[in-house]
């Protein structure tokens, strides 16, 4: 199964640059030629190209749900992220809508697609690391990842 795992997010803006750092870590570990491992300050339909081709896709980003606590760690499918429900921070259109786009381009898009959401409340802060909570979430994204692609996330989650 060729899967990709992109992480989002932007280097300048602190805790929005979380889903870069848990891809970069991932990078430091073994691979497989099954599994791709890229990043990007891409956003909306720019997505759609990262996408295509792939039969699984995990992405990893910061969102801000209002529900949870900074560092919480949200598990979400696309359904989750249809407009009206979870706010996301995929950049203003969902996750599903970016789907949806690429099937009505007749692209070959991902059958399977997970989020691995950090909650954050705070998108505008320019530079420095992520905030002490949003780093501590990084190595449980992590192991989900893994338990995510030997099938177990679902009882880890």
């Amino acid at each position: 199964m060729k899967t990709l795992i992109l992480g989002l997010g932007n280097d300048l803006l602190s805790d929005d640059a979380v889903g870069l750092e848990v891809v970069r870590r991932l990078n430091r570990e073994a691979k497989t030629p099954e599994i791709e491992i890229r990043e990007t300050c891409a956003a909306s339909l720019e997505l759609v190209d990262f996408l295509v081709g792939f039969d699984r896709v995990i992405i990893v980003d910061a969102i801000k749900t209002g529900t949870g606590k900074v560092g919480d760690v949200r598990v979400l499918d696309p359904k989750d992220m249809e407009s009206g429900r979870t706010p996301t921070s995929l950049h203003h259109v969902g996750l599903a809508t970016v789907l949806a786009a690429g099937k009505a381009l007749g692209v070959n898009m991902p059958t399977r697609v997970r989020v691995f959401g950090i909650e954050t409340n705070e998108f505008s802060v320019f530079g420095g690391p992520c905030s002490p909570e949003v780093e501590a979430a990084v190595p449980k994204v992590i192991h989900l990842i893994r338990a995510e692609l030997d099938g177990s996330v679902g009882r880890l989650a």
